[in-house]
């Protein structure tokens, strides 16, 4: 799963990430009501669902296919914010909350990602080429660590399936599934490089996981050992993965 770069493959790294974008989150909130710092957080929890870890915290990844429905979503959390802050800044400050308001904002910008492309005619070829290598080395480093964080998301869900299937006085709700299979469904949006590899663990570890019956588990032992079998083997799959990187 970890990217090989050999000779002159500058092209098809810039390929892999020609439908990819980048969307730099930016969040002021030193301090204000519960409301708003409660809509700050959504924004946050909302961004760190729907984008994959790009470099620096505030910076994430998507597939631009679906660039319009995360905007969507994005504005109207943002609108949110924007009146709790209003709201905020007027009941703490009253008629001088003017030369606070910005200190308080939510915005967000979008860009392509940065490809080993860079051209310059005031520079030589040398100088070029070591900074398209700079450019070359963030990106693979950033793609190992955005497939390993996505790897380690459908893990965190999977671990917590079977810590719940080991504490026989745990209660086993439905939505422990349906957690699994949104977040499989989140990473799959975010293979923005089209791994293979990582597909298909997505659809090993989907398979597994969908051939348990959760009432059967609630009432029958021997289905409980069963998928707590699945979630094991799903897990040891998982690190066998991991360990490729």
């Amino acid at each position: 799963m970890t990217t090989t770069l050999e000779p002159a493959t500058e092209i098809s790294m810039s390929n892999l990430f020609k439908n990819a974008l980048i969307i730099e989150l930016n969040i002021g909130c030193p301090s204000g009501s519960k409301a708003m710092n409660n809509a700050a957080q959504k924004i946050r929890q909302y961004f760190a669902l729907a984008t994959g870890k790009w470099g620096n915290s505030s910076s994430g990844i998507i597939d631009a296919a679906h660039l319009e429905e995360i905007k969507e979503k994005l504005d109207s959390l943002i609108i949110s914010f924007n009146t709790e802050a209003a709201n905020s800044i007027n009941d703490f400050l009253g008629e001088n909350w003017a030369e606070y308001r910005n200190k308080f904002y939510a915005n967000y910008q979008v860009r392509p990602v940065e490809r080993p492309e860079f051209k310059s005619d005031s520079m030589s070829i040398d100088r070029i080429n070591h900074v398209n290598s700079i450019i070359q080395e963030n990106l693979v480093n950033n793609l190992r660590n955005l497939e390993i964080s996505l790897i380690n998301r459908v893990r965190d869900k999977v671990c917590h399936f079977v810590d719940r299937l080991m504490n026989p006085d745990a209660k086993i709700h439905t939505s422990i599934k349906t957690n699994i299979n949104e977040t499989i469904e989140e990473c799959r949006k975010l293979n923005v490089n089209g791994n293979m590899t990582f597909s298909e663990l997505l659809d090993l570890i989907e398979l597994k996981i969908n051939s348990v019956d959760i009432n059967m588990v609630r009432t029958n032992e021997a289905r409980r050992d069963e998928a707590l079998l699945m979630g094991a083997s799903s897990i040891e799959k998982i690190k066998e993965v991991l360990e490729t990187y």
